[in-house]
């Protein structure tokens, strides 16, 4: 369990680092590009986060039962 929590958060800060570096480029070339690029690594992190979520949610539901 706490390996995968660990696993979550490295996941997260290299989708931030990347959506970082995106925004810094956007500034220098094309906005348009960077903006649309952003948006997909946001959804992205918005999907794991709910996949993880819901692993958690089903986890419990099994416990409780238990």
């Amino acid at each position: 369990m706490k390996k995968k929590v660990e696993d979550t958060l490295v996941r997260s800060v290299e989708l931030e680092n990347q959506a970082n570096k995106l925004m810094r480029r956007g500034t220098d070339q094309e906005p348009g590009l960077a903006t649309q690029q952003l948006k997909g690594v946001e959804k992205q992190m918005s999907l794991e986060i709910a996949a993880r979520e819901k692993k958690i949610q089903s986890r419990d539901r099994r416990i409780k039962d238990l």
